[in-house]
């Protein structure tokens, strides 16, 4: 028969179990706005609590196989004055070719295994090639804890030598993204469910440690 202790530890450590979660998704639509030039788009959310393990991936086609690279960075801050220091990750990427932009293409996974802080985070894509589009979206769907801030875009000029820092301006749109990762244990709020297996766990164990005491002979 199993004792107090070792039943407290099953239950304390099945409720410290931390799964992924998602972060925030927007799902891809049937048109799509290019991201070239002016059309260099950042995408952003704010998280009260820290991930681990972030996995970034967008909607976004190309509809010429031979020009379809373009370039992504992760930033707590754009617009003018932006530096390399407000940035969080960067990659290139090639985007995959489709027919046209009235089916959602296939999630690109751009950034994985990344460690998020709280705060503000920035998507910004671009892209030389004017056959390149960042698939529209519908409503944002955050997870706990997130809030989705909305879509920019660089109408009023983007800077060529570092697009995060271009004036961007507000857009009405959404795009389609996808973030996932698993909450920082110092950010974990514990969910119903697991407080209740803690309780019922503790009152197991009161309930075998008077057993016992009440066994002991006199």
């Amino acid at each position: 028969m199993w004792s107090g202790p070792r039943v407290l530890y099953l239950v304390l450590a099945t409720a410290a179990v931390v799964q992924a979660d998602t972060v925030i998704t927007v799902t891809g639509g049937s048109t799509a706005q290019g991201i070239s030039g002016n059309g260099t788009t950042a995408e952003s959310w704010t998280s009260s609590g820290g991930f681990t393990g972030v996995t970034i991936s967008v909607n976004i086609g190309s509809t010429d196989a031979n020009n379809a690279s373009g370039t992504a960075w992760l930033m707590t801050q754009i617009g003018p004055g932006t530096t390399t220091s407000q940035q969080v990750a960067t990659t290139n990427f090639v985007a995959p070719t489709v027919v046209n932009f009235f089916t959602s293409p296939p999630l690109t996974t751009l950034f994985t295994g990344l460690s998020l802080p709280p705060g503000t985070y920035y998507l910004v894509l671009t892209s030389p090639s004017g056959s390149v589009a960042w698939q529209l979206g519908g409503s944002a769907t955050p997870g706990i804890g997130v809030t989705f801030q909305g879509t920019q875009s660089a109408f009023g000029g983007v800077n060529s030598s570092f697009p995060p820092a271009s004036s961007f301006s507000a857009n009405a749109r959404t795009f389609g993204l996808q973030v996932t990762g698993a909450p920082a244990i110092s950010s974990v709020t514990p969910a119903p469910s697991s407080l209740s297996l803690l309780l019922t766990g503790l009152a197991v164990t009161g309930l075998l440690l008077m057993r016992r005491r009440r066994a002991r002979p006199v």
